[in-house]
């Protein structure tokens, strides 16, 4: 009968069974290769990590979909939380929503993909990953928000603005009447009349073309910080979870590297992210308009796209492990 092996060369790939092993002070020698034989079970879960890692993010879609209904009952309880949390604190509902959050992306990270409830016990212990959300908003949408409030003309009506500025319609409107209506007791000699017009005329030039400067550089300054926003969020929330530190969710540094050395992985896994975090806003602003039972419901789906983000991010460090050095 076929007896399973109970260690195994992994320089050979080897099976030898307890009988026919040859050991050395306690450890298991290959017969063919005299390298040092390792239990089944520890090459078994090697074999099984380093295939788990081989999967693009794109194949794991199915997993990242499923991962929130692993614990139905954590998943229940985090929902019920922060409903519960919402009516009377949403400071603390966000922070169970982001305890939750980091533990999950913690746990996926280091290859364990079953889904457990994070263990606190006092209110305070909400109040570090609160504030490490934060810490990667600042980091992350910090720009964006900055130029639409410090950027002339970054503002919605200033982008899409297209009539002239007020100073312009003014200065027109000032001289058009004269124009139009000259005095009574004078009247105007064509050349007088040919050079306001120019005048006005040079004028409004001159404030379209600074408008189009000032549009132009809103825009390119908003275009820059929105991708910012989308590109970094990411590794904001990743690098929060995993250092537990303020000052390293905020050191940008810290962040584009670990971006450079996950490669293409972590473009996939933020272009995950971003379908997600667009479907819960989506939900979100339709749920906020349904009274009561909206709330409830909201409650819900900002549960399970947390818990997806958390394993879309985890995974993706998982994946990247030996190349961030985390392995």
């Amino acid at each position: 009968p076929q007896v399973r092996s109970s260690s195994v060369c992994p320089a050979c790939v080897k099976g030898y069974c307890d009988a026919c092993v040859q050991r050395v002070q306690g450890g298991a020698i290959c017969a063919a290769c005299d390298g040092l034989c390792v239990p089944t079970e520890s090459y078994d879960h090697k074999q099984e990590t380093a295939h788990q890692r081989d999967r693009s993010m794109a194949e794991d879609i199915a997993v990242i979909a499923g991962y929130p209904f692993l614990d139905p009952l954590g998943f229940a309880l985090l929902a019920l939380f922060t409903w519960v949390f919402g009516y009377f604190a949403g400071f603390l509902a966000q922070g169970v929503l982001m305890m939750y959050t980091f533990h999950a992306l913690t746990r996926v990270s280091n290859g364990d993909l079953k889904s457990s409830m994070p263990d606190f016990t006092d209110v305070f212990d909400l109040m570090l990953p609160a504030r490490l959300a934060i810490a990667a908003f600042v980091i992350s949408t910090g720009p964006l928000i900055a130029v639409t409030l410090f950027v002339p003309g970054a503002g919605v009506h200033g982008i899409f603005a297209s009539a002239p500025s007020v100073a312009v319609v003014a200065h027109a409107a000032q001289h058009a009447p004269e124009a139009e209506h000259p005095p009574a007791e004078a009247a105007p000699r064509p050349d007088d009349e040919d050079d306001e017009a120019s005048h006005a005329a040079r004028a409004r030039r001159r404030g379209d073309e600074d408008q189009e400067k000032t549009g132009g550089l809103a825009i390119g300054l908003l275009t820059l910080t929105l991708f910012w926003k989308l590109a970094y969020t990411p590794v904001a929330l990743t690098v929060a979870a995993l250092s537990r530190s303020y000052l390293s969710t905020l050191n940008p540094v810290i962040g584009i590297g670990t971006i450079g050395r996950m490669g293409a992985t972590y473009w996939h896994a933020m272009v995950i992210y971003t379908v997600l975090a667009l479907a819960q806003w989506a939900l979100g602003y339709g749920l906020d308009k349904i009274p009561i039972a909206g709330a409830l419901l909201r409650s819900f789906t900002d549960a399970y796209a947390s818990l997806a983000i958390a394993c879309t991010l985890g995974l993706a460090v998982f994946k990247k492990a030996k190349a961030l050095g985390w392995d």
